[in-house]
């Protein structure tokens, strides 16, 4: 529980409002016991990502296909979720600025 709070807050001290959160935390609560990942470690990933392609993640659905894509890629390629929050921080703008989805993101970085 302490954990998932600390993950929200840090969610709203990114910058998200308090429904974004919310639909955040909904979204990282089972994924925390599927990847092992601190809610902290999981919020800021989200929140690089929303950033950097304008996710809506008051939208739980769309939080959780975010946070499974990034789960997948985790698993199949050589970064690990943990570390997909920093590596999308510096590319992810640029990726986006290329014309790049999430998804063709998030594989460019696994084969990287």
């Amino acid at each position: 529980m302490q954990d998932l709070l600390e993950g929200f807050y840090g969610l709203i001290q990114a910058g998200q409002s308090w429904s974004e959160a919310l639909g955040t935390i909904r979204a990282i609560n089972p994924a925390m016991a599927v990847t092992g990942a601190s809610a902290d470690t999981l919020a800021s990933s989200m929140t690089v990502a929303a950033q950097a392609f304008k996710f809506d993640l008051a939208d739980v659905k769309v939080a959780t296909l975010v946070l499974d894509q990034m789960t997948q890629a985790g698993v199949e390629g050589n970064a690990e979720l943990e570390d997909l929050s920093s590596i999308f921080a510096r590319v992810g703008n640029n990726a986006k600025t290329a014309g790049l989805s999430t998804s063709q993101t998030l594989a460019f970085i696994e084969r990287l």
